[in-house]
């Protein structure tokens, strides 16, 4: 089973509460790679804290980096950190799980736009632009505020397709999304769920998506607790991910839809605490008629090698 999936939280549990990305207590750990899992390419998001502002939400960046660099380099048998599709077919030839850097709120800057650049030194490919809240680039899915981007957000927006890093819409509100896709930068919503499933600020808007793959940008799906309904089972919880999934083919995702499961930033389907747990969503999606291998890698690794 090919895998490539455009969002975890693992890195921020692991700098917070204890462990490595090699052998690490949380959902996602390389100690846990079951041997079908090969190629592996990993999104590791570091998300901001919403408290968090100016100089600290650097700093926490900082501390981040720190950590995200040493476990590549204490374990370069089976992670190794890139940032080019030639580096992460390197990664694949080798055995080892191609590691991408994220950031999770655009709060890491602190209102500075020099910090873009040094994100891009820093090997981050991925910037979500907002969480659910406020932060100085604009408004999250929570905010409640019919504005979308703030002044600072449209440049940054300008900054990020300069050096070559993605914009993140997930957590976004929709005014801002319409914005951030009217601009030059490379779009994706790396993990997402579809409102006509289930109505919440966070999911996307049948427009939304069709816009997104007009775009031929990635909509990653989500395993977050509020984009689906939570069943009495294993099972039920199953059956939500898959009608995400059915609802954004029929709206034309065969070429966009990916993973983007968000483990270790929200509590996981029901049967899938881990990521060794994936193999039943794979046989769950092509049980029904699903392209699983054009979700789980096939379109994110066109969409990285492009990019």
């Amino acid at each position: 089973m090919r895998l490539f999936d455009l969002h975890c939280d693992t890195l921020g549990e692991c700098l917070d509460h204890g462990g490595t990305l090699a052998q690490s207590p949380h959902a996602v750990s390389l100690a846990m790679r079951p041997e079908s899992f090969a190629p592996w390419a990993q999104v590791f998001a570091v998300w901001i804290p919403e408290h968090l502002r100016g100089d600290a939400a650097w700093q926490y960046f900082v501390r981040a980096h720190v950590r995200f660099t040493r476990d590549a380099q204490d374990n370069a048998e089976v992670i190794a950190h890139v940032t080019a599709a030639d580096q992460l077919a390197a990664a694949h030839e080798t055995g080892r799980c191609a590691a991408i850097l994220a950031v999770e709120n655009a709060s890491v800057l602190g209102g500075d736009l020099r910090r873009v650049e040094a994100l891009a030194r820093a090997g981050v490919r991925i910037l979500t632009l907002t969480w659910n809240g406020e932060n100085e680039a604009g408004f999250g899915a929570l905010a409640n505020a019919r504005a979308g981007l703030k002044p600072f957000g449209r440049a940054l927006l300008r900054e990020l397709a300069q050096c070559g890093i993605a914009a993140d819409v997930s957590h976004l509100n929709e005014p801002g999304f319409w914005q951030a896709l009217d601009s030059d930068a490379q779009i994706l919503a790396s993990h997402s769920g579809a409102c006509a499933v289930f109505e919440h600020p966070r999911n996307l808007h049948d427009a939304q998506i069709r816009a997104l793959v007009q775009k031929d940008a990635p909509i990653g799906l989500t395993f977050a607790y509020p984009c689906r309904r939570f069943g009495r089972n294993a099972r039920r919880d199953l059956r939500a991910l898959t009608r995400h999934a059915a609802h954004m083919l029929a709206l034309g995702a065969h070429d966009t839809l990916c993973l983007g499961t968000d483990f270790d930033g929200t509590p996981p389907p029901r049967g899938m605490s881990t990521f060794a747990d994936l193999a039943q969503l794979h046989t769950a999606l092509t049980a029904q008629g699903m392209d699983a291998d054009a979700i789980f890698y096939r379109n994110a690794l066109r969409w990285f090698a492009r990019f």
